[in-house]
């Protein structure tokens, strides 16, 4: 942690490393080296605290390991210096609401930007981080850095605005312009956020007279008569009133004390039906012109608590509106909700960029073999709580659509209930819209046991060019729509196979009790079927019932003694109910009857290596790098193989090739810090490439 007061002269080795570069030098030499990336790997310096591992295409393929590994210590050298790496595909996918965006000053190489580029951004987030603090310091103001370089604290005194050096790097790298000018802009605006945390404080003693609010920390602490303290964020309350563009007094009219006090959640807008406000009245909520009600709720990690029109506890409430009745008995409690809706809508519109969806979705294109056909034409459906809210705004929409595929200019957009949503390029025809409803209704079905309330909207919308909202989706298979339309016209083979076709149908959505349920109805009318058993084993072993599904898997071998897929699930189960020399054994029958499959040898070397048998599980582990030498599974067993047996380079190289197929592995992460470790600690052998000696 750092602390100062007042600008004072840095070392000239910290000097070296702080950003410096304009926007325009900075965008030109990214400009630079993405056409210099185009047909191998270079190595940019954009700035003294910024690097760049452009990767092209061709290298990004096996052939082009050697070029990546000689580039690494080219970017990576700085001495004692830690740098921070952040790929540009973490930070699209995030989509920050910078501007220009990329695609405004990239110009005709803004689609390398966009596609698949390999670009690796090597930061010295310290660096970083010292100059916002000293650019804030120049200004009269002190700062503290925090341990983790993530947060600078400015303070005049009294107030502390917050600084993350994430932010600050998002808008040098997504705008194009450069460390520097990021530093310099943010910290221009420090002054005027530290007079809007010194207006929110007399603004909320004007808004509710007779309570005390003390600044402390960064903090305001309220004190009302007979009430507990309650804490208020005013950073985040301030920068609501600024993006309002209202003088203080008129942002704060509609507020009541519960509304500004700080509280888990943020103030989200959901989109419900009518009768949503006949079952809960006292809701916050209002009609939306062209159907549904926007209501305002409290989000708190995916779990919506209505606001309500009544303050519960006792709080203080603003006087009431002095503004005049609207129309014939409308009442003054009446004027001071709309007060009130008011000021909690502002903040859900300011939260909407950031609204997380949580759902399945799907594709539906029309058949290729229509003469009609479109190559545009398509149409996208989502099913999840709630999910028709994402109707509530356009960049809400064009986020959902960047997640399945290209994104359309306009689009029409197709509600009938709370939790389904279809968004179809205009143009793409009644048969892919209906189509389209249909599976989200199949859909909706299988996930929700209660149907969502009827929403009747639909609206054509034009897209903007940035999209919000943060998605977490599960694509469902076009095989699911598939096995639930034959198990409902099954009739020939009878209910047990509708049953096992539903199970499957259910499976692969991970709905694993519907799915368990489905296979025991079926194996109740065919109790000697194989395949049934195989199903249901297969299933159970996924949610942990290792023992029960050993059991039911053993019967399958018995209908399918010669079923390699039956000897590997129950090998599986076995393994993981703790017998790992029976689960050898069946891993055996599976690779026997089926000598090529890598997975089944993949099972057979884990369990092998697990039993010490390394020389078997070496032989086992080689064939299936033969077979599929890209595969990941293979070479983090045999990256843990080698761990075992004392070859740490070998090891390094598996768990590495393992990491570049699957970079979010954390198992395999794990694997390299421990191979790291071992390497400090012991260092490199003549003997880390001797074969290791079977282990009786």
């Amino acid at each position: 942690m750092m602390s100062t007061a007042a600008a004072r002269a840095l070392d000239p080795d910290i000097m070296s490393r702080l950003p410096r570069t304009p926007p325009e030098a900075f965008q030109a030499r990214l400009k630079d080296a993405l056409e210099k990336s185009r047909d191998k790997v270079y190595v940019a310096t954009l700035d003294p605290s910024i690097r760049l591992l452009a990767i092209s295409q061709r290298a990004m393929g096996q052939d082009g390991d050697s070029e990546i590994d000689a580039a690494l210590p080219l970017v990576e050298s700085g001495g004692d210096v830690q740098l921070s790496s952040l790929t540009w595909s973490a930070l699209r996918d995030a989509r920050p609401t910078f501007s220009p965006t990329p695609g405004e000053w990239g110009g005709e190489l803004a689609h390398l930007l966009d596609g698949d580029a390999g670009l690796i951004f090597f930061i010295d987030v310290p660096a970083i981080a010292i100059a916002i603090a000293e650019a804030a310091e120049q200004q009269g103001l002190t700062t503290r850095i925090e341990e983790d370089h993530a947060v600078v604290r400015i303070s005049d005194g009294r107030f502390q605005a917050v600084v993350g050096t994430s932010t600050v790097i998002a808008e040098a790298l997504w705008t194009g312009c450069g460390p520097l000018t990021a530093v310099m802009r943010r910290v221009r605006r420090i002054p005027h956020e530290l007079r809007s945390f010194a207006s929110l404080k007399q603004g909320l003693e004007r808004a509710f007279p007779g309570t005390r609010f003390d600044v402390v920390g960064d903090h305001i602490i309220a004190r009302a008569p007979g009430q507990e303290p309650a804490r208020i964020d005013y950073r985040h309350l301030a920068a609501a009133a600024r993006q309002s563009d209202l003088g203080m007094d008129s942002f704060l009219a509609g507020a009541v004390f519960d509304d500004v006090v700080e509280r888990e959640g943020d103030v989200v807008m959901v989109l419900r039906s009518d009768a949503y406000a006949k079952a809960r009245p006292e809701a916050l909520s209002r009609r939306r012109e062209d159907g549904g009600l926007i209501c305002l709720a409290y989000d708190h990690n995916g779990r919506f608590t209505p606001i309500t029109s009544v303050v519960d506890g006792g709080m203080p409430k603003r006087p009431t509106s002095s503004r005049p009745p609207e129309g014939d008995g409308a009442s003054t409690a009446t004027n001071v909700d709309d007060d009130r809706f008011a000021f909690l809508l502002r903040e859900a519109h300011r939260q909407l960029p950031y609204f997380h969806v949580d759902g399945h979705a799907f594709v539906v294109e029309p058949l290729r073999s229509s003469p009609k056909a479109d190559s545009g034409a398509r149409a996208f459906g989502l099913v999840g709580d709630k999910a028709a809210s994402l109707l509530l705004d356009p960049a809400l929409i064009r986020g959902f659509c960047e997640q399945l595929g290209p994104v359309p200019d306009r689009v029409e957009v197709i509600s009938d209930s709370e939790n389904v949503l279809v968004v179809a390029a205009i143009g793409s025809g009644a048969t892919v819209v209906d189509e389209a409803l249909r599976r989200a209704h199949r859909l909706e079905a299988a996930l929700f046991d209660d149907h969502a309330d009827p929403l009747e909207i639909h609206q054509d919308i034009e897209l903007p060019k940035i999209g919000g909202g943060i998605f977490e989706l599960t694509l469902v298979p076009d095989d699911f729509f598939v096995m639930c339309d034959q198990a409902d016209s099954d009739g020939d083979l009878g209910r047990a196979h509708a049953d096992f076709l539903r199970g499957l149908a259910y499976e692969a959505l991970e709905l694993f009790d519907k799915a368990i349920a489905s296979f025991e109805r079926a194996i109740r009318a065919r109790h000697d079927d194989g395949e049934l058993h195989l199903a249901l084993g297969r299933t159970l072993s996924a949610t942990g019932e290792h023992e029960r599904a050993a059991v039911v898997l053993t019967r399958a071998t018995v209908a399918l003694p010669e079923h390699a897929e039956v000897q590997n699930a129950l090998g599986v189960a076995l393994y993981k109910s703790g017998t790992a020399a029976d689960a050898r054994q069946a891993f055996l029958r599976a690779v026997k009857l089926a000598p090529d499959e890598v997975s089944y040898l993949v099972n057979l070397g884990r369990t092998c290596c697990d039993e010490r048998r390394y020389g078997e599980a070496r032989a086992v582990l080689e064939h299936a790098l033969r077979l599929e030498p890209s595969s990941a599974e293979a070479h983090a067993s045999m990256a843990v193989l080698c761990h075992r047996t004392g070859e740490r380079r070998r090891a390094m190289y598996h768990a590495r090739a393992a990491l570049a197929e699957h970079p979010d592995d954390e198992t395999v992460r794990e694997l390299l810090r421990m191979i790291d470790d071992d390497e400090e600690d012991v260092g490199d052998t003549p003997e880390d490439d001797a074969e290791p000696q079977e282990v009786p």
